[in-house]
């Protein structure tokens, strides 16, 4: 007989399957669930800040659009070798220590880097130097966050809460952020990193009100190089997993390219400077929030597969409208019906892969899915910046939008069989 994990929360044992359907709704998890919400909008409010800072710092500098697209890569990299021991630490430690600690660190390199800008010192190096530290802090703390999800929620509220969550993360990134980012910039290119800095510290408050104390602790606990090998077992074991895993990250991967190119696009292409490029980014987000707060709907009337399938068609086709048009008109609005597409897909996945992922591997089920997708991230960051090097930014734009779209074709079939069943 297997020994079901233990989960120790608010200091009490329970021998229950880990999930939150055997708790109480209301109450105190209603406000663990509020509270937490309220953390990832904080500290989202100040990425997005950066999330315009960053590349125009680059573009700044340097003057190069790879070197603009090589910010992406020194966010994601570290993530793609990084996702796995991550789970596994999660697993282990109490997610509220290690929440703070991550953010303590990433708020002293913004630090860093805000006064390396505002004293005129620089360089593009740090830049790159920074982004990745804060790479790796960010797998850490989302890592942490999304495991302790199912302790709070129950599995027919698993996909409206994972929505309202990304809803948060995306209204305070790329329309609250990114629109302050773009008109902080212009005033002193450091505002938006100090921003981001006080971000942390507000977002950690909150993250220690609403992350239960302790840790799940499987019976027994076994090593960390077992658990490792635990989490790439769940998904070498699990066609549904695979899929989605696999699926997500070639769409993550062709809208990463899309957006690490797009403040050039904007700039060369549009005519837009910082502030008009903030708030591009911004009201594009208007469309991913209202995605995110539809993805239960849709799922439920559609299923996860084809709200998954139908979502990554309709961004691919908005990359190929977006590549072809000077007009920032139509830019807007296309980039907001791709925002809407990728706020469907974005929720259903995560929906899905948390109700496959069995109790006590919340953290490893995360970090390997993570893996995953940021393994082909950089590599879409980096293609997008070459061809947009050679060929131009609409090129890169409509590249991916194509590869996309081709890749949605062939894997339909199956991915529909895998997640017949998820409900």
């Amino acid at each position: 007989m297997t020994s079901l994990p233990v989960v120790v929360v608010d200091g009490a044992t329970t021998a229950d399957d880990g999930r939150a359907d055997a708790w109480p709704h209301g109450g105190r998890r209603d406000r663990r669930v509020a509270t937490l919400v309220g953390a990832v909008t904080t500290s989202s409010v100040g990425d997005g800040m950066v999330l315009v800072a960053f590349p125009l710092l680059a573009l700044r500098w340097t003057g190069s659009a790879l070197a603009v697209a090589l910010v992406a890569v020194a966010a994601r990299a570290p993530g793609m070798v990084l996702a796995l021991p991550a789970g596994v630490l999660v697993d282990r430690v109490d997610r509220r220590r290690l929440v703070t600690v991550a953010n303590a660190v990433r708020t002293a390199v913004l630090v860093v880097l805000a006064l390396s800008a505002a004293t005129g010192a620089g360089r593009v190096a740090v830049l790159y130097l920074t982004v990745g530290v804060l790479g790796v802090a960010e797998v850490l703390v989302d890592v942490a966050v999304q495991s302790v999800v199912p302790e709070l929620v129950a599995r027919d509220r698993m996909a409206a809460t994972v929505g309202m969550m990304s809803s948060a993360d995306v209204g305070g990134e790329s329309m609250a952020g990114a629109a302050l980012g773009g008109l902080l910039v212009p005033v002193a290119a450091w505002l938006p990193v100090v921003g981001d800095a006080a971000s942390f510290v507000v977002a950690t408050l909150l993250a220690r009100a609403a992350l239960p104390p302790g840790r799940t602790v499987p019976a027994p606990t076994p090593g960390a190089r077992a658990e490792l090998r635990a989490g790439l077992t769940l998904y070498r074991r699990s066609p549904l997993l695979r899929s989605v895993a696999g699926l997500v990250g070639v769409l993550a991967a062709c809208s990463t390219a899309v957006m690490a190119v797009l403040v050039v696009f904007a700039g060369r292409r549009l005519g837009l400077g910082a502030t008009g490029y903030g708030l591009l980014v911004a009201g594009a987000a208007v469309g991913q929030v209202a995605g995110h707060l539809l993805a239960g709907r849709v799922w439920k009337r559609v299923g996860p597969g084809v709200a998954l399938l139908g979502a990554g068609a309709l961004a691919a086709c908005c990359y190929l409208a977006l590549a072809s048009t000077r007009q920032v008109a139509v830019a807007l609005g296309v980039l907001v019906v791709e925002s809407l597409a990728v706020g469907v897909g974005d929720s259903a996945a995560a929906a899905v892969r948390q109700l496959a992922t069995p109790a006590g591997m919340a953290g490893r089920s995360a970090a390997a899915y993570r893996s995953v997708v940021l393994a082909l991230v950089p590599l879409g960051a980096l293609g997008g910046g070459l061809v947009a090097a050679t060929a131009g930014s609409p090129a890169a734009i409509g590249a991916a939008g194509a590869l996309q779209l081709v890749v949605v074709v062939l894997v339909a079939r199956r991915l529909l069989r895998v997640v017949a069943d998820v409900r």
